[in-house]
């Protein structure tokens, strides 16, 4: 069956001219999103074209509520978005002010999936105080990856410039979708392949082999290795090395009998701790915990015992932090098999570094060290 093309939407002001054209004449945003969406339709793989692009110029008459509303139901339901920031948060509903077009559709894309979503900054933009400030905030906090074109200097950056950075991002995205859904194909399904050996095993053997198959994602990584002896692996993030433990749930969280197998794993951080006899450096621990079906948030915040925490979902899972005791752990769901284990830990890891949580995790990692080495001093 034929699949359909993928939908880009482009996002920035319309009428602003910040462009020189290659004959050294003015252009304005919205001509250039015409000529971007012209050249990106014309590209093709193995004769048939793999993009439609969506511009508002083309698909919405007026900048009224329902073009607002229309220009949102696009960004959300997009499966690429590219946004071009000129220091500009773009026009502004007259019945709600205070955002612009342009932040809002950047809101709603990057709500719906942030991976999906690219910026390009000019260099030479300029925030206003106001909508225009408030867009450039969230854009820093999202902390998406920016292609800056032009000098700061430059009153108009060149046409040429910023065409080259669309097109390395259509294509970086459109790579990353497809590595992405190539690693979905490569996991079996339930009923096939080693996710049915799974399936045939009982818990203890189905917890074991989650447990190692997140060993071996931990090991993989650059200058870990695994505590003799014991179920630690010793992670490096930032070089400074954390102790991580894995844990299985062998079924779905609500089967009573496979969550007590794990139960609140930081209670027994002493335990673990005291295994680290002679690695005073190492901070944590940190448990990952693989779950052989889907997590939510709310399951996440009864396996921690209360709610006030730092509880963040992701492609991955749920990870969870205490920031009063420290406790950390982080959920991988689907744990079908050895690979999806694997890139579920994989995915996990590119979350904490492309979010900067992993500095976060870090920090926490090391008083947790502290506080169960004070605990166990008590205890003595």
């Amino acid at each position: 069956m034929p699949q359909p093309n993928l939908k880009l939407m482009i996002s920035s002001r319309c009428d602003a001219t910040v462009l020189l054209d290659d004959n050294g004449n003015e252009m304005s945003l919205s001509n250039a999103r015409k000529a971007w969406k012209a050249l990106v339709e014309r590209e093709s793989y193995l004769g048939r074209k793999l993009l439609t692009v969506w511009i508002n110029e083309e698909e919405v008459a007026d900048q009224g509520t329902d073009a607002w509303d229309e220009c949102l139901r696009q960004a959300a339901n997009c499966d690429m978005f590219i946004s071009i920031f000129d220091g500009s948060a773009g026009w502004q509903d007259k019945q709600n002010p205070g955002i612009g077009i342009c932040h809002a559709e950047f809101d709603a894309a990057f709500s719906q999936a942030p991976e999906k979503v690219r910026v390009i900054r000019l260099a030479n933009a300029k925030a206003a105080p106001g909508a225009d400030l408030a867009f450039l905030d969230a854009l820093s906090k999202a902390n998406t990856f920016q292609s800056v074109v032009a000098k700061k200097e430059d009153t108009f950056a060149k046409q040429a410039d910023l065409t080259n950075a669309v097109m390395k991002v259509v294509r970086e995205l459109l790579l990353r979708m497809a590595h992405a859904g190539a690693a979905d194909l490569k996991k079996s399904g339930p009923n096939i392949g080693q996710a049915l050996d799974w399936s045939r095993m009982n818990f203890q053997q189905r917890a074991q082999a989650i447990k190692s198959a997140i060993t071996i994602a931990l090991t993989n990584r650059p200058n870990a290795y695994s505590k003799r002896g014991t179920d630690i692996t010793v992670v490096e993030i930032d070089k400074s090395r954390i102790a991580m433990v894995p844990h299985a749930i062998p079924a779905a969280f609500g089967v009573s009998a496979a969550k007590e197998m794990t139960g609140q794993p930081f209670l027994r951080d002493h335990v673990y701790v005291g295994e680290l006899s002679g690695s005073d450096d190492v901070a944590g621990p940190v448990h990952i915990i693989g779950c052989s079906k889907s997590v939510t948030e709310a399951q996440a915040i009864a396996l921690l015992g209360f709610p006030d925490a730092t509880i963040v979902p992701g492609s991955f899972g749920v990870y969870v932090a205490d920031n009063v005791q420290k406790i950390q752990m982080c959920l991988v769901s689907n744990c079908r098999d050895a690979s999806s284990t694997v890139h579920g830990v994989q995915r996990m890891f590119e979350w904490l570094e492309r979010s900067g949580e992993s500095i976060h995790l870090l920090r926490r990692a090391k008083s947790r060290r502290k506080i169960v080495d004070a605990v166990m001093a008590e205890m003595r």
